[in-house]
This record gives structure tokens, C-alpha cells and sequence, in this order.
């Protein structure tokens, strides 16, 4: 069946996600929801397509593997944790304990940049190179002997427990199925530049299928080819001309970035031009001579300045654990610091937790000395910062438990009477300062395991004040890996390398070029500025001269 390929690249900050979520929006208008599916390669991208409220049923925007598992009528998944407990008890079993699985499937949401090109285990390099090859789709012949035996034992144990793996998913979905679910008249594949040879054939296979099948992405922003990844199955096979479009105006990168990263792109041999155009704002590169990410002082005084005029400001590693110095400063200094987009990583996002978090419980605490009104604790207030408390030689007998019962009888906006407050309490105990809200009194009769969790917290409200502990943090934390996507005002970029990283960069082209995409996505992050970071070690990328005294013209 001929192509119905359409091809979409993005450069950074041209509206990827708008573009696409455009397109979704006029399938619906002429042929209804049920004819369009979304596929991206991470559930973060998947998400935010499916965000922007588009009419569409929530399992027809997702991952491609999401799409090939209900495809494949939801098989049980073998490197899910559950099931690699029982491999690894097989393994073990025929005497070959070396083969024991820690990390399985490849999460892209979650993963720990720079500690992901080698396992724990002799097992996982093994799993992870078995999977290379299968994503790759390349044949057996070429395989490592030490990759083969392996990969039969895990076969024969598929085989008997019925268990596909992530990689089972595709390969599957791509063997046994022509259209994909649903059947729907056009496919929109996102993050299309980080899927890999399997993920495209099959995505593909299901295009031939649609009357409309568009995929979007931009090869030079490629960060995955340590799962398989390859930017040229985006590009290849060649499509007539009309069949492409590209996005050319940034609406985030200034013309001083632009420049840089596109000097630096350029560093890729035989790379394809593409048409890119900044935004309509000076911006500016500039390096920093002091400070390294083993010494990060100088360069959160630096990164002070900026959040002090109301800029947002990213700190951005090749690896994560380049970023523990840099956090415990932070931390030190009772400065808030996130990343919006690994929530998940509770290290990045101290003050954001599943549930309700501490800094929200001593927000609840202190919250009435900052409201309009006069009054004491709402309901729900009270209820969250009342467990912080021991309850021995502090509360009256089953308080706790009384005021959740109240939680689920009253409306827990209702604002609590002192006399009601107070019976909650011991006779004996003094609450002259919790009627002046001080938190030393609520530190020294917190749980210990409470006061643990709450140190970091309370030391912003003790030295920045309430209103830094409600508003978003200023201050961005992260891999370039992690914040694909992302921006803020002013980005700091570390220039060093880990020892396997420096390894891919000497070894192959191949290597070399991936860490070059790698830094031009983490330049490409700034709507203002560029901060050049000092590095630490030999082990680097070099940075290209600055033109134009600390400005790229």
C-alpha cells in the first residue's frame, strides 16, 4: 500500500506539541474522535498532548508500546519488577545466578541519565545489549556469543511462563498486526526522532493502513540511541518533497543562543541543513570561570542574582549525580528547587511528594497567620498538620483519629473556634506560641521521623518566609535527558563528561555526535541566557569561543 507519510520537523521552541495537537483538533472536526491516535515515545510527552484537552478517548493517546499492549489484549510483561523476582529465582535455579536481572524495561519517564549505558549486573548489560540488538532489528548472526546464550534462556523462560517483554510488545504488535487499535484514520506519532527501528516499522505498518499518518519530531534533538535509537530511521526512507514540513521560527531561543547552538549542531558531519530562525530578542552566552559542579558556590550566588529580578533558572548535567553537590548546597541555603518534569524524582522535587507534602502540612500550620481573614485553622487545615505531632505529652487521647472522622462528616472548609482548637490538647500544655503560630514550637514536638522530612522545608520558612515555600521554585534541576521539552530564562550547563560517556565520545563518531545532540538540547532550553559552566575534570565536552564580547552575533 503506498505511504501516507507526512513528516514534521521541529527545532527547539517551535511549537512541536501545538502543531500537532492543531492537526489532532482538525481530524476530530471533519471525521470525529474516534478517528485519531496519538503515539509518543514517553508517557511525559503522551501526557502533555493529551492535556491540551483534546476530544479524543484517553486509549487513543498513550506510548506506542501502551497502543501495541492493548493490541496484544494486555500480556503479562516479563522485565516488569514482579516478573523479573521470579526470573531471577529461575536463573539461579539452572545455575547461572550471573544472568540476574535489577533493572528490566527502560522507563524514558523515570530514568537515571548517566548511569543507564551500564547495568548493575552482569545480567543487565547482557538484557540491555540483547535489546539494542532486537530494537535495531538486527539479525542473530551479529550478536555476541555471550548476548545469544543469554537471550535462549530468557526465550525458554518467556516460552514457559507465557511473559512477553517490553521489546515482545513491538515486535509482536509488528508480526501480528495490520491496522493499529481501533482502527482510526489517522496516526500522529510524536517524539518520532528517538523511536527506534522496530518502533518505526511498526508504527509505519499501521500508517500504511490510515489515510493520514504524520510524524513529528527533529533528528537533532535524538537523545536515546543508548536504547536503540537511530535519528536517521526519522528521516529515511526519502518521502517526495511535499511530504515534509518544517517548523522554522523558535518562540523560546534569543538570537545569542540560536547562534551558539547552532554553530554547535553544525559540529555533526554531513548534517542535513535545516531552516531555523530565533526569536526576536537579543539574548546572550556567557562563561563562568569560578565554580564547577563540584564547587557550585559561586555559581548559585551567580544563579541568585537572576531569580532576584524574577527569572527562572536551570542547572543542566550530562549526568545526575553531577547534581548532588549542587543539592546539598541548595539545601543548606534553604533554597527551593524542583524539576517539573520528573516529578517523580522525589531527590529533584523535595518539596513535592505523592499525597500530601510536608511543605503543604507547614503551609496548613501557618497559613492563618497570612490569610485576609481573622481566623483560626479550617478543618482541612488542621487535619493536615496535626499528624506532625507527637501525640504523647501533646494531645488528648485518639485526636488524631477523632479529626479525621470530622474530615469525612463535615465540610472541612469550616474555620474551627479556638475553644474547639485548644480541646485537642493536653491540659497541661502551653499553647501560647502555637496561638502565635511559631514553628519552633511545632519543630520541638514533632515525630522524629516527621522533623526529618521537614528539615528542608522549614529551613526556607525560617529564612526565606512563607510565600517562598508556596511559589513554584525559581531554580530548575536536571539532566539534559530529563528536561527534553523544557526551558526557563537562564540555563547553566556543565560541560563534563562521565567516564562512560567520554568512552562513546572517543570511540565512535556515532558516540560523538549523540553527546553534541545531547548539549545542543540543553543549550536550547534558555529563553535569555546561556551560562558556560567551568568544568570539573579532564573528562569534557569543549566549548566552542564565544563571539562578540560575551554576545553571539
Amino acid at each position: 500500500m503506498e505511504t501516507t507519510e507526512f513528516r514534521v520537523i521541529g527545532p527547539p521552541g517551535t511549537g512541536k506539541t501545538t502543531y500537532l495537537s492543531r492537526q489532532v483538533e482538525r481530524v476530530i472536526a471533519q471525521d470525529g474522535s474516534d478517528a485519531v491516535m496519538v503515539a509518543s515515545l514517553t508517557r511525559a510527552a503522551a501526557a502533555e498532548v493529551a492535556g491540551r484537552n483534546l476530544p479524543v478517548h484517553p486509549q487513543q493517546i498513550g506510548t506506542l508500546h501502551s497502543h501495541a499492549y492493548h493490541t496484544l489484549d494486555h500480556p503479562e510483561i516479563a522485565d516488569s519488577p514482579e516478573r523479573l523476582e521470579e526470573w531471577n529465582a529461575y536463573i539461579t535455579d539452572q545455575g547461572k545466578p550471573y544472568y540476574q536481572i535489577t533493572t528490566g524495561k527502560q522507563d524514558l519517564d523515570e530514568a537515571k541519565e548517566g548511569a543507564i549505558q551500564t547495568g548493575e549486573t552482569q545480567g543487565d548489560d547482557y538484557f540491555q545489549q540483547y535489546q539494542q540488538y532486537r530494537a535495531r532489528m538486527q539479525p542473530e548472526e551479529v550478536w555476541t556469543e555471550s548476548v545469544l546464550r543469554f537471550a535462549r534462556y530468557w526465550e525458554d523462560w518467556k516460552a514457559d511462563t507465557g511473559y512477553l517483554d517490553f521489546t515482545d510488545l513491538i515486535e509482536s504488535a509488528y508480526h501480528h498486526s495490520t491496522r493499529a487499535p481501533g482502527n482510526p484514520s489517522a496516526i500522529f506519532l510524536d517524539e518520532a526522532q528517538d523511536m527506534d527501528r522496530l518502533e518505526m516499522s511498526l508504527a509505519r505498518k499501521w500508517g500504511q493502513h490510515a489515510e493520514h499518518f504524520i510524524i513529528v519530531g527533529d533528528p537533532d534533538q535524538n537523545l536515546y540511541q543508548w536504547r536503540g535509537s537511530d535519528p536517521e530511521v526519522f528521516t529515511t526512507p526519502e518521502i517526495p518533497e511535499e511530504r515534509y514540513r518544517v517548523l522554522t521560527q523558535s518562540y523560546r531561543v534569543p538570537e545569542a543562543v540560536h547562534a551558539y547552538a547552532v554553530r554547535w549542531i553544525q559540529q555533526i558531519p554531513d548534517r542535513p541543513p535545516v531552516e531555523y530562525h530565533p526569536r526576536d530578542a537579543l539574548g546572550a552566552i556567557q562563561r563562568m570561570h569560578s565554580g564547577s559542579w563540584q564547587h557550585p558556590d559561586p555559581l548559585l550566588t551567580k544563579a541568585q542574582e537572576y531569580t532576584a529580578e524574577g527569572k527562572t533558572v536551570m542547572f543542566l548535567t550530562s549526568c545526575s549525580y553531577m547534581l548532588e553537590p549542587l543539592k546539598a548546597v541548595l539545601r543548606r541555603q534553604g533554597i527551593p528547587f524542583h524539576n517539573p518534569y520528573r516529578r517523580k524524582r522525589g531527590d529533584w522535587n523535595p518539596l513535592q511528594t505523592s499525597g500530601t507534602s510536608m511543605a503543604e502540612r507547614l503551609e496548613a500550620f501557618l497559613y492563618p497567620k497570612y490569610a485576609e481573614e481573622d481566623r483560626w485553622w479550617r478543618l482541612h487545615e488542621l487535619a493536615d498538620w496535626i499528624p506532625l505531632l507527637k501525640s504523647q505529652g501533646t494531645l488528648q487521647r485518639g485526636v488524631k483519629t477523632e479529626i479525621q472522622t470530622m474530615v469525612e462528616k463535615h465540610d472541612v472548609r469550616d474555620v474551627l473556634p479556638w475553644d474547639v482548637v485548644r480541646r485537642f490538647f493536653r491540659d497541661d500544655v502551653d499553647l501560647t506560641p502555637l496561638q502565635h503560630f511559631d514553628l519552633a514550637w511545632l519543630e520541638s514536638r514533632m515525630l522524629a521521623r516527621k522533623r526529618k522530612r521537614a528539615a528542608f522545608p522549614l529551613r526556607i520558612l525560617k529564612q526565606r518566609g512563607f510565600h517562598a515555600l508556596r511559589e513554584q521554585p525559581k531554580i530548575i534541576i536536571g539532566t539534559g535527558h530529563s528536561v527534553k521539552g523544557g526551558q526557563a530564562d537562564v540555563v547553566f550547563v556543565f560541560p563534563d563528561l562521565s567516564r562512560a560517556f567520554m568512552r562513546d565520545y572517543h570511540r565512535s563518531q556515532t558516540g560523538r555526535n549523540a553527546l553534541i545532540r545531547l548539549f545542543y538540547v540543553m543549550l536550547t532550553r534558555a529563553r535569555e541566557e546561556v551560562v558556560l559552566c567551568q568544568n570539573a575534570g579532564a573528562l569534557r565536552m569543549q566549548w566552542l569561543p564565544i563571539s562578540g564580547n560575551g554576545r553571539e552575533k
